[in-house]
């Protein structure tokens, strides 16, 4: 069993920061900035346990409706954690009373946050030498609501990347 809690900077950097290393740093060579930054102790983040206790996965809010820094170890990605760990965060907005969610999803992670109701909005940026796409998340959003904006971003990636 995956449980997955909110647990406060502070107490958990460590772990969390770990975590984001072997993800971001160490598997994606991403620069050590995707590991921690200033916004770190005023988010909310979360924390993904396996059943032996262990840590394996996390994610953050900001506090202007930024989600990020989701990462799960290698081991457990395909299992759903990254799934349990989207649903805890969008729930936490919900107590933050946020209206909207966004994030910069990484171009190859497109179709996980379309499967929960984020829909692209902009151009494909690059972002750590990576192809991303903003995405938005709205209370009202319905899944069947993808924009054919999407689609031409897409394409646009595709005929430009």
């Amino acid at each position: 069993m995956i449980r997955v809690t909110t647990v406060g900077w502070k107490d958990y950097h460590n772990v969390l920061e770990t975590i984001r290393r072997k993800v971001f740093v160490i598997e994606q060579r991403l620069p050590t900035s995707y590991q921690q930054d200033q916004f770190d102790p005023e988010s909310i983040h979360v924390l993904a346990i396996n059943a032996e206790g262990l840590p394996i996965g996390t994610g953050r809010i900001k506090p202007s409706g930024h989600l990020g820094r989701l990462a799960v170890l290698m081991p457990w990605r395909g299992q759903k954690v990254g799934k349990l760990i989207l649903e805890a965060l969008i729930e936490e907005s919900k107590r933050a009373k946020h209206q909207e969610l966004h994030l910069h999803a990484n171009f190859d992670n497109l179709s996980f946050y379309l499967k929960h109701n984020f829909t692209p909005d902009g151009p494909v940026f690059m972002d750590g030498g990576v192809p991303h796409q903003k995405m938005i998340y709205r209370r009202t959003l319905q899944s069947a609501s993808l924009t054919s904006n999407s689609k031409i971003n897409q394409v646009q990636y595709m005929q430009h990347g």
